[in-house]
């Protein structure tokens, strides 16, 4: 007799874009099994951008908050398929928005707005203590203690370069799909 516990989770689907010998495969194919990526597709696309929203309904469930069903506090997500997670981020306190009470749902999301999203999120839910790294490129001020966290717990992976000396993390960039499956990845692994 089985249990739960002893179940193998099916081997998701092969996306015809990302080999099993990518280099963030395990990655990505591990998140598609626990769901924060959907599946089903034949493609991934790891080169494009990822949206502010998307990455959101990647990440917020992983934290266990419950949905939020107050109205969005946001123009631009009434009616927008990730609504509820970023209510819900906002109720929780990990996103406040852009200029013009907007969130932009369907922008690119840049690595320093990620590293920031992923900071406020285990601060709350996790109690997290901030850590420092060496950075080449400075972040925002209102992010870099976000990308700090992210750089110096290394939730990143070849796309950060280390050659010895300060982490070139390049948070102005906008995030790819690949990077946000890498970062959500080792941040499974390291505190989950």
């Amino acid at each position: 007799m089985t249990d739960s516990w002893a179940e193998k989770i099916p081997v998701p689907p092969i996306f015809s874009d990302v080999p099993v010998n990518y280099p963030y495969a395990k990655s990505i194919y591990y998140l598609v099994q626990l769901g924060a990526i959907p599946g089903g597709t034949n493609e991934f696309k790891p080169d494009k951008a990822v949206t502010r929203g998307q990455f959101l309904s990647q990440i917020m469930p992983l934290a266990g908050f419950q949905l939020s069903t107050r109205p969005s506090v946001f123009s631009d997500t009434k009616g927008s398929p990730y609504e509820a997670v970023i209510q819900t981020a906002v109720d929780y306190g990990i996103v406040q928005g852009l200029p013009g009470s907007i969130f932009g749902p369907n922008q690119p999301l840049t690595r320093e707005q990620a590293a920031t999203f992923i900071w406020r999120m285990v601060k709350i839910s996790l109690n997290a203590d901030p850590v420092k790294a060496d950075l080449k490129t400075p972040a925002s001020p209102w992010a870099s203690e976000g990308v700090q966290y992210i750089a110096g717990q290394q939730l990143f992976g070849p796309d950060v370069q280390a050659a010895g000396g300060p982490l070139e993390y390049r948070p102005k960039d906008p995030m790819l799909n690949k990077e946000a499956a890498e970062l959500i990845y080792k941040l499974v692994q390291k505190l989950f």
